[in-house]
């Protein structure tokens, strides 16, 4: 889930619907919170990374074109029928 913390809540009904106890849930909290993290962090390099990789290939050819010195709002094509 997008939510910090959300797989633990998602665990906690899987088990409990499953009837497994969820006594040992207060020790995975910790640990998850921890992992998180981790996985936050490895998360966003990936991001970095195919970001300066892709950068790298197409820079150039994915440059804004300038725009004109014009405010003027360009005019709608209607299609009437």
């Amino acid at each position: 889930p997008a939510i910090p913390g959300g797989g633990v809540i998602v665990l906690a009904s899987v088990l409990q619907s499953s009837g497994i106890p969820v006594d040992g849930l207060v020790v995975i909290i910790g640990i998850d919170r921890i992992l998180g993290m981790f996985r936050t962090a490895v998360n966003v390099t990936g991001d970095l990374a195919a970001t300066a990789i892709f950068h790298t290939w197409y820079g150039q050819e994915m440059a804004i074109p300038p725009t004109s010195k014009s405010k003027e709002a360009a005019p709608l094509e209607s299609s009437s029928a």
